[in-house]
């Protein structure tokens, strides 16, 4: 027979079910509650044999579906793949940010980068000729 404790919640309250008893309560008053049903324990031995029939049903986890080895294999060079476009996306966010901050950087005199000064003025004469300081 074994110890009451050891049962999950879980296979009590599925017993509880089964007896048509209430199944709310911590593990402790779970257990009191199927002692006070049913004082000899034949219970426990029940429990016992729903797990083991339910293991064999299974298969007992001892034989292996060749399958899954295909499938796990299949996922683990899956997550290879994804991992080595993940590390180029991550190398090409690098190289983008080396070179967003190459253009924005200030020279050594203190000043801003001409280039994006010429780019900003360009944009700015552009838009000139079609502003004539008048509203409406």
């Amino acid at each position: 027979m074994k110890d009451p404790n050891e049962f999950t919640v879980l296979q009590l309250k599925e017993k509880l079910r089964q007896l048509n008893l209430s199944t709310n309560g911590n593990k402790a008053e779970l257990i009191a509650r199927l002692h006070q049903n049913d004082p000899t324990g034949q219970w426990i031995d029940e429990i016992e044999a729903d797990t083991n029939k339910a293991t064999e049903e299974e298969g007992g986890g001892a034989t292996a579906n060749p399958n899954d080895n295909v499938s796990a294999g299949r996922e683990l060079e899956f997550a290879r793949k994804e991992r080595e476009l993940l590390q180029r996306e991550i190398e090409l966010m690098r190289r983008e940010n080396e070179q967003l901050r190459a253009t924005s950087q200030v020279t050594s005199d203190g000043g801003p980068n001409t280039a994006m000064s010429k780019v900003s003025l360009t944009n700015l004469k552009e838009m000139l000729p079609s502003f004539d300081g008048k509203k409406g």
